[in-house]
């Protein structure tokens, strides 16, 4: 029953990621270096971090050219509560969290899941003008159907919106 309900988790995530593919926008080099890396917010204790890097979309019939992934961990009070940062590759895959584009307008517009909440949001990464690479990170929830499910994480927000990320790395 857990794999059952963890596949169609998986089908509901990645069928609201068909905005990549309906909106056809190209893989623009160029601009999409400008995300690929590590980006980390700091608020007290509470740590939240993205990892993106270029890939090879390859899910079911999903199968594109060059596409934005990644994974993202939210840390609070020094304890990891949730990450999806080491089950990145070079292909975006179904334990990929967070999977997007780079407009000519150089902001990057992705769909991400939310593992504790299983929960998926859009969200947009904005850059900043200046010398330091910084970016405004803003998401809201999708309207799809919750699957409910036995988790490993506890239920609260581990995706803060409206928040200004740094590149680390």
């Amino acid at each position: 029953m857990r794999i059952l309900t963890l596949v169609i988790a998986n089908l509901i995530f990645f069928c609201n990621l068909s905005f990549c593919q309906i909106r056809e926008i190209p893989y623009n080099e160029k601009l999409s270096k400008l995300f690929l890396g590590e980006w980390q917010w700091v608020s007290g204790k509470t740590i939240f971090k993205i990892a993106l890097k270029e890939g090879i979309m390859n899910i079911g019939d999903m199968k594109n050219g060059k596409i934005i992934g990644g994974g993202h961990s939210y840390t609070e009070k020094g304890n990891l509560v949730e990450s999806s940062i080491e089950f990145i590759t070079d292909t975006v895959t179904n334990s990929t969290t967070i999977i997007g584009s780079v407009s000519e307008d150089s902001i990057f517009t992705f769909t991400i899941r939310d593992l504790t909440g299983n929960r998926n949001f859009s969200g947009s990464l904005k850059l900043l003008p200046g010398t330091i690479p910084k970016a405004i990170w803003e998401i809201k929830e999708l309207e799809t159907i919750r699957v409910i499910a036995t988790r490993k994480y506890p239920i609260l927000q581990t995706l803060p919106s409206n928040i200004v990320l740094t590149k680390i790395y």
